[in-house]
């Protein structure tokens, strides 16, 4: 009988110890250091990592935690540390805007991925794609669009014009299945149906530094046929 009280005793007493470090406040969460603080703000990042202030953190998973907070749509890595006895390290990496796609008066800035960031009512400085056919977008993920290979080839694009020295502000427009890019109101290049973008690009590069030469500033320059570039004046 003295046995079995002292073990009962035994147990209670390994109950409430789990107890108290489970519920008390040894191991609650109270302490949030961010390491690479980008402008996310110390709730968001406690929304998405789907912690709060009563979050345990012996019970808290650090990698789920970090693939949580990388479904912030301006995140593109995050990672969680625990920082015993109750604090957590975050640091993560942002998305950055690259195209401003044009979408019922309004522009979804996405990244060099596609993935939509947020939505503006101006292009914030970016090239604007107009044209695209979208289906549909949730921030965070890539847009839904028809002419999907387009959009690669308008980032691809974006990029390069990004590293020349054009003395023109450009935007890209999508027509019949081709995409554009307009220089001026009376210049703009066919690049085609968006493959080999980079090879185009480098073809429509050579011939316009030829035609501003001669001080040819309206036209359309025509490199959707690789290894066929055509030059048509407007009359």
């Amino acid at each position: 009988m003295k046995k079995f009280l002292v073990l009962i005793l035994g147990l209670l007493l390994m109950g409430s110890g789990a107890y108290f470090v489970v519920e008390g406040d040894l191991f609650m969460l109270n302490e949030v250091t961010i390491d690479t603080d980008l402008g996310i703000k110390e709730s968001e990042i406690l929304a998405y990592s789907q912690l709060s202030r009563r979050t345990n953190l012996l019970l808290m998973d650090a990698a789920e935690s970090s693939r949580q907070l990388s479904t912030h749509p301006l995140i593109r890595e995050a990672t969680l540390t625990k920082d015993y006895p109750r604090g957590i390290r975050v640091s993560y990496t942002l998305r950055e805007g690259l195209l401003a796609v044009f979408y019922k008066n309004k522009f979804i800035i996405v990244d060099d991925e596609a993935t939509a960031l947020y939505v503006n009512q101006n292009q914030e400085g970016l090239v604007g794609l107009y044209g695209l056919d979208i289906q549909g977008f949730n921030l965070g993920y890539p847009l839904n669009a028809k002419e999907a290979e387009l959009l690669k080839s308008a980032i691809i694009l974006v990029r390069m014009l990004q590293i020349s020295d054009f003395p023109f502000d450009p935007s890209l427009h999508i027509e019949k299945g081709h995409l554009y890019l307009q220089i001026s109101r009376d210049y703009k290049v066919n690049f085609g149906n968006g493959e080999n973008p980079e090879e185009r690009f480098n073809t429509f590069n050579t011939i316009y530094r030829e035609l501003s030469k001669d001080g040819v500033n309206h036209g359309i320059i025509d490199v959707s046929i690789d290894g066929a570039p055509v030059f048509r004046p407007f009359n």
